[in-house]
């Protein structure tokens, strides 16, 4: 298995970096691309392993023919997964969609579900080892649509993407609260960004259809779910200075919050018309750390690394999603965060509590393969004489140059 070991690091005062585009956005415009705009161009489009899977799966699409079956592979792409799985249940054809055995881990049941309530024709052929399901795609009428969001608000995102394609005005309700809402806010300007009438009040999405949209160009954003991993290398040093290039405030990425959040770190975020940058001006760190992660997932692991490497006590609430990430998220952590932190998961909290454990010289991480867990852990350097990361490679997924980002300023031996 390939390993990264990182000995006792510090980032150097003056870091400039550079982020992949953003795949959520990425990954919807592609969609849409597909669904309501063939004349849309998309620039600065995401060079992430998932969004590359997106695209050439989208293309194979474009080009099959309708009287056979044709197998859609999505690898471990689970926005693909369920993105799709509404599109095809709309287009005549047979499909086979398929992932691979970490997918199997990330439920889509509930989508299948709200789908066959409006007569598609959509089964679950197999779970595990990897799963595939056989659509049969035939035109939908979506109008009053149910959507069940408790597990994941893609659900909601799948069904929205997919409506220029049924071709009427349409009225989706949803549940309420949901999960992740920040993504399904972003699908809606991004929808309505290209054009498209569609508006929320409270829990119902009402969409206006439109035979035609004029051709036009987007730009994606720099990614702020990969930019976290940056703000919290900062606030875990003792007087780095990162500055990521073309990374800018957002409207539709809340991720950005992650420059509240260290801020009681001692972190100082400043913007300008180059990016932003991100300094550690002082030792100051909170005496504890409260955070409702029910629209910010992804900034998890990333917050609880810098609470267990500045030992800082802390509550996430709202965190039972993270089991269906691409690991298994809260096991993740309390599995490899053990030596800086008992973490604790009942009530929907993650409850971390710093312990007076000796770090040992080498400390090894597990990855599971999920792109967040290795950027992560990968802070912990500034903590211990050496660390190690399995299967570091998984980065890929999101932010594929991150180590060679990474080893600018830091020595990253690497070892088959």
């Amino acid at each position: 298995m390939h390993k990264i070991k990182i000995h006792h690091a510090q980032l150097a005062q003056n870091l400039n970096v550079e982020l992949p585009a953003s795949k959520s956005i990425s990954n919807r415009l592609l969609m849409l691309q597909f669904t309501a705009n063939n004349n849309l161009i998309i620039n600065n489009l995401s060079n992430s392993e998932d969004t590359l899977i997106f695209a050439s799966q989208l293309s194979k699409i474009r080009h099959c023919s309708p009287d056979s079956i044709t197998n859609i592979n999505v690898g471990n792409c689970g926005a693909a997964y369920r993105f799709l799985c509404s599109c095809l249940a709309n287009i005549k054809g047979k499909w086979i969609l398929e992932g691979n055995e970490q997918l199997s881990h990330r439920p889509i049941e509930p989508l299948i579900t709200d789908l066959q309530a409006v007569g598609a024709n959509v089964q679950c052929l197999q779970k595990y080892p990897h799963p595939i399901l056989q659509i049969e795609g035939k035109n939908l009428n979506f109008n009053n649509i149910h959507v069940n969001t408790s597990l994941s608000s893609q659900y909601l995102s799948s069904i929205l993407l997919s409506l220029p394609l049924v071709g009427q005005d349409i009225v989706v309700n949803f549940e309420q609260p949901t999960l992740s809402q920040q993504y399904v806010e972003m699908t809606i300007k991004l929808m309505q960004q290209i054009g498209i009438q569609i508006v929320r009040k409270e829990n119902l999405i009402f969409y206006k259809h439109s035979s035609f949209l004029a051709p036009q160009t987007v730009v994606v954003e720099q990614d702020w779910s990969a930019a976290a991993v940056w703000f919290v290398w900062v606030a875990l040093s003792k007087n780095a200075k990162v500055q990521i290039k073309g990374l800018q405030k957002s409207d539709i990425q809340k991720d950005n919050i992650i420059a509240d959040h260290v801020e009681p770190f001692g972190v100082k975020t400043t913007y300008t018309s180059q990016g932003v940058a991100i300094c550690k001006i002082s030792a100051q760190q909170p005496s504890q750390l409260l955070l409702d992660c029910a629209n910010n997932p992804d900034l998890v692991p990333y917050l609880a690394v810098l609470c267990a490497g500045s030992r800082t006590p802390a509550i996430f609430y709202n965190v039972d999603n993270l089991a269906f990430k691409e690991s298994n998220r809260i096991e993740s952590m309390q599995k490899n965060l053990s030596l800086w932190a008992d973490i604790k998961h009942d009530n929907h909290c993650l409850r971390l509590s710093p312990t007076t454990k000796s770090i040992p010289q080498t400390v090894e991480f597990q990855t599971f393969n999920d792109h967040r867990m290795a950027m992560a852990f990968s802070a912990l350097s500034q903590k211990c004489s050496q660390i190690v990361i399995n299967n570091p490679n998984c980065v890929k997924k999101s932010y594929p140059t991150f180590w060679a980002e990474l080893s600018k300023k830091i020595e990253i031996p690497c070892k088959k």
